[in-house]
């Protein structure tokens, strides 16, 4: 009987261990294309953000490094080696960028979005939590990044059944109301309700679910890259 139980017991731990691969190989097969899908409209949407006031620093170039090196397997290839370099062309100044040729590395984006596995909402929504990456990136919030901010969500109004998309769009409201009369009171606090998302001091890492609730620090481990051997420009 001992030694029946004892075989009981083993089998059962094999089963268990096919089981969690069994789990894992699914996972990877079906939800792979969705994980890459979100991924990459993360990324496009931290590329928008970036520029969205029109202007770029060295922190927001360097908070780009960061993401790429995270991701290299995404991020270093086509389409965004190209996208790189269309940033670069967009430069006309020490941090100033043309805004003609902004609104057409936008367009050029949108190209790239992935749909292969989420709707249009959900896509765009996902675009969103980049964009709020790539507007704090740099660790602030200027009041022309608001205003940019707020252009935006009104452009993607058909958005608003979202959740995730009226919190921000309510965090904005004295963007709306107030105008050229805006505070650093006001900018501050939408700061702090966009840190609930993002964490602009880890170069705007996208905070899960889980994090955005327990307002917890997402860490992650980078890998090399050699970025700025690539990258198309230089800020002054």
């Amino acid at each position: 009987v001992k030694i029946v139980i004892h075989y009981f017991y083993k089998t059962l731990d094999y089963m268990d261990k096919k089981i969690e691969n069994l789990d894992e190989e699914l996972i990877n097969r079906f939800m792979g294309t969705a994980i890459i899908d979100k991924e990459i409209n993360n990324f496009l949407g931290f590329l928008e953000g970036i520029i969205l006031d029109h202007t770029i620093n060295k922190k927001e170039i360097y908070a780009l490094q960061v993401w790429m090196e995270r991701n290299p397997e995404i991020y270093c290839q086509y389409p965004f080696d190209h996208l790189i370099h269309l940033l670069g062309q967009t430069v006309i100044g020490s941090q100033k960028l043309d805004e003609e040729k902004c609104k057409q590395f936008v367009e050029v984006i949108k190209i790239f979005i992935s749909g292969k596995f989420y709707s249009k909402n959900t896509r765009d929504v996902q675009r969103l939590h980049g964009l709020l990456a790539g507007v704090v990136c740099d660790g602030t919030l200027s009041i022309d990044a608001a205003k940019a901010l707020n252009t935006w969500m009104k452009e993607h109004d058909y958005l608003e059944d979202d959740v995730f998309f009226q919190e921000v769009y309510t965090s904005l409201r004295p963007v709306r109301t107030k105008q050229d009369d805006l505070t650093d009171f006001d900018i501050q606090a939408l700061f702090k309700q966009i840190k609930r998302y993002v964490d602009p001091d880890d170069h705007g890492t996208l905070r899960t679910k889980k994090e955005t609730i327990e307002n917890s620090i997402i860490k992650t481990k980078s890998k090399k890259y050699s970025f700025y051997n690539s990258f198309c420009f230089e800020i002054i």
